[in-house]
């Protein structure tokens, strides 16, 4: 099972190989590869943070990243600790998912312009 925050969904979305570093890359292309698994949804460290070079010990960018989760969380009513299926997530994202919103949920992101 994966364990994915919020935000997170929207960076599996729209990743297309980019990361911080080739260790980051690998462990993205692994996660998207497991989407046939189920996903749990959380709002604390998750798969993808494992790697994440900005996570020491605690995320270097909590105030932002919990922004986005809490963004996202409004949007789409995801209910934290709940057992999803990719198919379920993306039939309720993809209505949301349109520049517009993305842009309120994460717009001041680093890897925004990649997310088109």
């Amino acid at each position: 099972m994966l364990k994915l925050r919020y935000h997170h969904l929207l960076c599996l979305y729209y990743f297309k190989g980019y990361g911080y570093n080739k260790q980051f890359i690998g462990s993205m292309l692994n996660i998207k590869n497991r989407l046939d698994e189920d996903i749990i949804i959380t709002s604390s460290f998750d798969d993808i943070c494992n790697k994440c070079p900005n996570k020491v010990n605690e995320c270097l960018f909590i105030e932002k990243v919990e922004r986005y989760d809490n963004n996202l969380k409004k949007i789409t009513k995801l209910k934290e600790n709940k057992i999803y299926t990719y198919k379920e997530l993306t039939n309720i994202l993809n209505p949301i998912i349109k520049d517009e919103n993305r842009c309120h949920i994460s717009g001041d992101c680093e890897w925004s312009e990649y997310c088109k």
